[in-house]
């Protein structure tokens, strides 16, 4: 590289920092939603994890701060044991004061440390009490009063041992309280669909004693987990403590719905018979899930990391399974195969957002949570097909031997 290139983009960079540095995120009392403020963020990465905030502001005051690429909607530093600092300035856009709230939502973050103007206003985390939380609420969130006559410099520091990711978000008061009653609304009506499938599902096992519907059950409870421990329903209302289950429950119940998820579609389409070369394959998937959920004990960064690659690689093969089911003309494979496309598109873009290899924002953050839910719907239809195709399978077996034993009748008769 020549020296006019390296101070060509030295220049560059420069001019990208001070742009960032003088962006001022102004909230208005009229917003109804979210500011984001992702152009005016400056972000350090402390690779030891030991500076302090003086250290970080030296770092700030300095220009030395990185903004986020352009483009971006939040930032995401994939996984990630750094801790991270984030800077960004606000002011209230009318003529008075204005009672805000600043939000990072995203709760699987080990700790997260508020300052404002230099002092330190809180530090919460996913494994803290929830009740030391500045507001009850399933993210991190904390309250502030943004001036109108002055800039008010706020900083967040993040550490993970999972994926390091900070969606952030400037809410004026009344606009906050109307997103927790909507968002919360719309994932109770998500996990309720979830148990009611589940219930379902049970009630199927125990009717019909096939193991694939208990495979299913065991799969829906797995998402459940892996979706509480993501939105922060469990920290709130079923591991409030930050126990050692709040700093597993997320990583055992995605492994635990790999497993039971790929035991389910074994069954379901009876790979053993309609698809014997990648029958091994998925028993080798499904242990793989086991063993990461074990790992995950002794080594939580490392099966977290081990988890995104092995949602990638079960994705595709479950995915090529299904479509060769169908090929094959395998029993409601075809709704199987666009019910278990939902989710994987869904795993699939998570794993590729937390490998930094797809950009961040609500589509790709909540893409799990979609595709479960279409998959909820779709494979209700499935089972019910497959319930169908089996019913008219054994009343045609019965005809059969009616038919048989009627025939048999007749001959006796005619020899009588």
């Amino acid at each position: 590289m020549s020296l006019k290139t390296s101070l060509l983009g030295l220049i560059l960079l420069c001019m990208a920092s001070s742009v960032n540095a003088n962006h001022v995120v102004r909230l208005s009392a009229d917003d109804r939603s979210a500011v984001n403020p992702a152009a005016a963020l400056g972000f350090w990465e402390d690779i030891g994890q030991q500076a302090r905030w003086s250290q970080f502001d030296t770092i700030a005051r300095a220009g030395e701060l990185q903004s986020l690429s352009p483009g971006a909607v939040e930032a995401n530093f994939g996984a990630s044991r750094s801790a991270f600092w984030l800077r960004f300035k606000a002011r209230a856009a009318g003529g008075e004061a204005l009672p805000a709230v600043v939000e990072v939502s995203f709760n699987t973050l080990d700790s997260v440390i508020f300052h404002i103007d230099g002092q330190e206003v809180a530090r919460t985390g996913f494994l803290s009490n929830f009740s030391d939380r500045p507001l009850a609420y399933r993210a991190h969130a904390i309250p502030l009063v943004l001036p109108a006559d002055r800039d008010l410099t706020i900083d967040i520091r993040i550490q993970t041992t999972g994926t390091a990711s900070a969606p952030l978000r400037l809410w004026t008061e009344q606009a906050f309280r109307e997103h927790i009653k909507t968002s919360y609304s719309l994932l109770a009506l998500y996990f309720g669909g979830l148990i009611a499938l589940a219930l379902y599902s049970l009630l199927l096992f125990l009717s019909l004693r096939e193991r694939s519907y208990l495979f299913y059950v065991l799969y829906i409870l797995g998402i459940g987990l892996g979706q509480l421990d993501q939105y922060g329903f469990g920290s709130e209302f079923v591991w409030p403590d930050g126990s050692l289950l709040a700093a597993e429950a997320g990583l055992l119940g995605w492994n635990l719905a790999g497993l039971f998820g790929t035991l389910f579609g074994m069954l379901f389409l009876n790979t053993r018979v309609n698809l014997p070369r990648l029958h091994p394959w998925l028993i080798g998937l499904a242990l793989l899930y086991l063993l990461n959920a074990g790992l995950g004990l002794a080594a939580h960064g490392l099966a977290v990391r081990i988890q995104m690659y092995l949602g990638l690689f079960g994705g595709l093969l479950q995915l090529a399974g299904v479509w060769l089911a169908w090929r094959r003309h395998v029993p409601a494979a075809g709704v199987f195969l666009l019910s278990l496309s939902c989710v994987i598109i869904g795993v699939l873009t998570i794993s590729l957002r937390n490998l930094q290899w797809l950009p961040a924002n609500g589509v790709t953050s909540n893409a799990m949570l979609i595709g479960s839910a279409m998959q909820i719907v779709l494979l209700a239809f499935a089972q019910a097909h497959r319930i169908q195709h089996e019913r008219l399978i054994r009343e045609s077996a019965q005809a059969e031997t009616l038919k048989a034993r009627q025939s048999l009748v007749d001959m006796l008769q005619e020899k009588e």
